[in-house]
């Protein structure tokens, strides 16, 4: 059997460089790492429309950040339904489009089902959901919301990248805001479960259907950083929040229709998930 030919567009960002590690390891994937910074062992693009044709697609070439997509408008949105309708137009057999959990909104301590009301009511949820709106109108869309991914390599936007560069500093620890509750899931989780719905043979499985990948545990981020603190051996040290918000935000993912339909379920906790950033960060150090 030939392997599977898998494009994989976004490949020189976070998660798309752990997803080409882990797939360059696999002899059953031919990996098309597709990006537009011209990374090795990539092809480069001008525009994601122009990524080659496979078996499988999983679109990653999206902006994350979004205040940047509200400060580029209408423009980001037209762009951005332009090129993934280039791609859906394309001879591939199944294309993942990955979403974000940001969709849910922010007002429920329960984790959400993908048949739970989604929100609209910022550029970047508009965006995610007209795009995950396109994708499933194709007989070969699937889409994966995604919680708040961590790991090597994140965002030095994230705020987990903003606890953990302030290890090394003395004083009290800054955060913008103590009371936001999120589902935060280890980057190697979510490669293996977008690597599960790429492979998976049975495409009346997976077509037209919306797929979480959370863990189903909601973490404040007063504990995420006093759970890093913990683990730098600076116990002692205070959590001083910038913000102090009355209400609470939370977005947590129920994620068992995923492992119905693939087998997928997240296997490392958040605190092993920390154990491993902050040794990291510690022998850089």
């Amino acid at each position: 059997m030939s392997p599977l030919r898998l494009v994989i567009t976004g490949a020189s960002g976070f998660i798309g460089r752990h997803l080409r590690e882990t797939s360059e390891k696999n002899p059953k994937i031919d990996i098309l790492a597709v990006s537009r910074s011209g990374i090795q062992n990539s092809i480069k693009v001008s525009s994601y429309a122009h990524a080659p044709e496979g078996d499988v697609l999983i679109h990653l070439a999206e902006n994350n950040n979004a205040k940047s997509v509200a400060e580029q408008g209408h423009l980001y949105e037209t762009q951005v339904l332009k090129t993934l309708n280039s791609l859906l137009n394309k001879k591939y057999s199944r294309i993942i489009y990955t979403s974000s959990s940001a969709l849910y909104g922010e007002n429920s301590n329960t984790p959400h089902g993908t048949e739970d009301r989604i929100f609209l009511d910022s550029p970047y949820r508009r965006v995610k959901a007209l795009s995950e709106e396109a994708v499933l109108q194709s007989s070969k869309g699937v889409v994966v919301r995604i919680g708040n991914v961590y790991g090597p390599g994140m965002s030095e936007s994230s705020v987990l990248f903003e606890i953990l560069s302030q290890i090394f500093t003395p004083g009290d620890l800054m955060i913008r805001d103590s009371t936001p509750i999120r589902d935060f899931i280890w980057v190697r989780d979510v490669v293996d479960g977008l690597l599960r719905l790429a492979i998976h043979e049975n495409s009346d499985d997976l077509s037209n259907r919306i797929f979480n990948l959370g863990t189903g545990m909601g973490t404040s981020i007063d504990n995420l950083a006093r759970q890093t603190l913990d683990l730098a051996g600076q116990s002692s040290r205070r959590i001083v929040s910038k913000v102090n918000s009355k209400s609470t935000s939370s977005i947590i993912l129920d994620y068992k229709q995923t492992t119905l339909a693939c087998g997928w379920i997240p296997k490392t906790i958040l605190h092993e998930g920390l154990a491993e950033l902050v040794t990291s960060s510690l022998k850089v150090r």
